[in-house]
């Protein structure tokens, strides 16, 4: 739930911000925030803010599900075929989350 906070948020979190957003004291959340710093998986910057480390995403990298390999092929074949942009998109809670996007040749993206 850490991880995912501070991932969500772009300039970072102190670990006050983190403590009132888990309900829990400061003195707790710079435990958490420290095991996550000794292990890769957040940053502490100059200015106290914590961001998602360079763990974060070798693990991201290493769990990336063979589906997304195995659909790259075939978005641009679909792509190429339709001349249209291609999406996978799997479900997350109540929300649809774009896995994989691809443009058409000759989209200038």
């Amino acid at each position: 739930m850490v991880l995912r906070m501070i991932a969500e948020e772009p300039a970072g979190l102190t670990a006050s911000e983190v403590g009132a957003r888990l309900g829990v004291h400061r003195s707790v959340a710079y435990r958490l925030l420290g095991a996550l710093v000794r292990q890769g998986f957040a940053a502490k910057d100059d200015a106290n803010r914590y961001r998602v480390g360079l763990a974060f995403f070798t693990l991201a990298e290493l769990t990336r599900p063979p589906l997304l390999d195995a659909a790259r092929p075939v978005l641009s074949d679909l792509a190429a075929e339709l001349g249209v942009t291609a999406c996978l998109v799997v479900p997350e809670g109540d929300d649809a989350v774009a896995v994989a996007v691809v443009e058409p040749p000759g989209s200038g993206a």
